[in-house]
């Protein structure tokens, strides 16, 4: 058996053997004025359809027994359904169903409210519930997990009886994330005072959801194109050009490096990339070696960007030496001066190219 299979009818098993008295044993007074704290602060008298997933016995029923509301109480364990139904009878409004939370047997935008309370850590797929609950849930439907015990305690409960190990409630955070990628908004998530964890969200209306999607391509436009507006795109011949590059313009152009310092510039091809690449960019720098080589000359033939300007650094030596180095950082800066932003043009003033030798050496 699989070991996921295997948990699962462990702990299926386990609250199948306890699920008789299981409400008695487990919410004596004190919790119950918990429960009733959580549950005055729901809007129930709003919803006419409330789902209560992991339903146990039905503690939550007496909450919307004055209510104009439809009880339905999802579980996907026979024993506590039965207990559940025998301990609300002659009440017609009240519905139980045997489900997972992860595939409930309800029509699309068929409820008001789901309420998973003290179940929640039990499903087995969370992200694939949260989808759930915002399937079943009409527009602007809201959805609530409600724990009553802490969450450090209530997992530390869990992990001490081998059926529900690994049982575990996530923290805020981790609801917040699972909540909002089923697409749910409005959502608050906390721990209060009493150590009991709230989480509310809401789903979106139709009109919401063409607003927001509306709303979110502007932005993305206006993003997009304030992106494409001041992207420069630089073509470094080798790695001695592009950390120069880097350096005088704080890493805010977009650079292309076509032979890195452990490559032989003779022997290397340009990539599909590189040519895509090239086509956008604004400037190429190469050493003067560079013009003639295949790599270039093949990329100069195969792109059709008149706004490449090509320029060659051509300092003698060894780019090593910190004079000529200086040199290499004076011309490079000179030559990509009207191209990169906050290029500096000083040659010896204090903050000019040549100092970035001293952040290079």
């Amino acid at each position: 058996m699989h070991a996921d299979s295997a948990q699962e009818f462990q702990r299926e098993e386990f609250f199948n053997t306890h699920a008789a008295g299981w409400e008695a044993r487990n919410y004596p007074p004190e919790k119950l004025r918990q429960v009733d704290q959580l549950m005055s602060s729901l809007p129930l008298a709003q919803a006419e359809v409330i789902i209560d997933v992991g339903c146990g016995e039905g503690v939550l029923q007496p909450y919307c027994a004055n209510t104009p509301a439809r009880m339905q109480h999802c579980w996907r364990l026979t024993r506590r359904l039965t207990c559940c139904s025998a301990s609300w009878p002659g009440f017609p409004h009240v519905r139980t169903y045997q489900a997972r939370a992860e595939s409930m047997p309800l029509t699309d935008a068929s409820a008001d409210m789901v309420i998973c309370f003290s179940a929640f850590p039990h499903i087995g797929d969370k992200q694939a519930a949260a989808r759930e609950f915002y399937r079943i849930l009409r527009p602007t439907g809201r959805a609530y997990v409600l724990h009553i015990d802490g969450r450090e305690k209530l997992n530390q409960l869990h992990d001490s009886h081998h059926a529900v190990e690994g049982d575990h409630l996530p923290c805020p955070t981790g609801m917040s994330i699972i909540f909002t990628t089923a697409g749910f908004t409005s959502i608050e998530a906390h721990e209060g005072p009493r150590s009991l964890l709230f989480l509310r969200c809401q789903k979106m209306s139709a009109a919401m959801k063409k607003a927001a999607v509306f709303l979110w391509l502007v932005l993305l436009f206006c993003s997009t194109a304030s992106q494409a507006a001041d992207a420069v795109r630089v073509v470094a011949g080798t790695s001695l050009i592009s950390d120069i590059v880097a350096d005088l313009t704080q890493n805010r152009c977009e650079i292309l490096t076509l032979n890195q310092g452990s490559s032989c510039p003779g022997h290397e091809n340009a990539s599909t990339g590189d040519y895509v690449f090239a086509a956008r960019a604004n400037l190429l720098l190469i050493h003067p070696f560079q013009r003639n080589l295949q790599q270039v000359s093949a990329m100069l033939a195969a792109v059709d960007n008149p706004k490449l300007k090509v320029a060659e650094v051509s300092p003698r030596n060894s780019w090593l030496i910190p004079q000529v180095q200086k040199q290499a950082v004076n011309e490079i800066s000179r030559r990509a001066g009207g191209h990169c932003p906050r290029t500096c043009t000083g040659h010896t003033a204090q903050g000019s190219p040549a100092d970035a030798t001293h952040r290079r050496g």
